[in-house]
């Protein structure tokens, strides 16, 4: 079973599958107003190594 509409952000996401509501995260609308999505969410939880930023991106990865 997979979960779409209006999840934003990789902590919402983590929260339902975590909680065992879906299988799978859907978020189509979303990566299209953030094509960093998959970043940004990585980021957010705390998982740095686990998707790897490009060079040239870096400098703009958001730092606790």
């Amino acid at each position: 079973m997979a979960a779409v509409g209006e999840i934003t952000d990789g902590l919402q996401a983590e929260g339902i599958l975590s909680a065992g509501h879906a299988d799978a995260i859907l978020a189509a609308r979303e990566w299209l107003r953030d094509p960093h999505l998959g970043l940004r969410s990585a980021d957010e939880l705390g998982e740095t190594d686990a998707a790897p930023w490009p060079p040239q991106y870096v400098r703009a990865r958001h730092r606790s």
